[in-house]
């Protein structure tokens, strides 16, 4: 069956096993290293199939015949076997990655302007915070499956940006960039067709 959204398009298979996206928070920055080949080889290890990486920054696609919370589970697992490290992890089906792609509000001028924050749970948005910190230009726009921000003069030099994570309430999140985040439905693309 295709799903198509916009330039993300995505072939969801209902087969013995279903393609997920994985994605990790906080790898390869501040001195938390894993090595993303090292990952897939020890996923794949664990019953996972067909595991493949996108750039460092722990972005994963897979095929598995388990829900998604199980599949969180085993790459969690897989990384602290291998790394000792304790990451957090969100596992979505191909199905839910093609849904919150649907929910793209804003189409920018550069895919690295629009950052897409998946939460790991329910979380409240401390909205005083993010009026005090955003920039007359940056937009929060929180739909079903994210939390997304519009940074049109620059991510990199948004105070929101980087103090976003934390103003959820406790409940981790991590972000992508839309550049990342159709490169990974191409891969769920590929990755169902193979």
């Amino acid at each position: 069956m295709w799903a198509r959204h916009g330039d993300a398009s995505c072939v969801v298979h209902w087969g013995p096993y279903m393609q997920f996206v994985v994605l990790l928070r906080s790898v390869n920055v501040g001195g938390v290293k894993v090595k993303m080949a090292q990952l897939c080889a020890a996923c794949e290890a664990a019953g996972l199939r067909q595991v493949r990486s996108y750039i460092a920054s722990g972005n994963i696609v897979l095929e598995a015949d388990l829900p998604s919370h199980e599949v969180s589970q085993i790459v969690h697992d897989a990384i602290e076997r291998e790394f000792g490290l304790s990451i957090d992890v969100v596992a979505l089906t191909a199905a839910a990655f093609v849904d919150l792609l649907s929910e793209c509000p804003v189409e920018p001028d550069k895919g690295n302007m629009l950052h897409a924050f998946v939460p790991f749970g329910p979380y409240d948005l401390d909205q005083d915070k993010v009026t005090e910190l955003k920039r007359d230009s940056d937009q929060v726009i929180r739909t079903t499956s994210a939390l997304w921000l519009y940074t049109p003069e620059g991510f990199g030099t948004s105070k929101l940006a980087e103090r976003l994570p934390r103003l959820t309430g406790g409940t981790p999140i991590t972000g992508r960039n839309l550049n990342t985040m159709r490169k990974l439905a191409e891969m769920l693309d590929a990755l169902a067709g193979a």
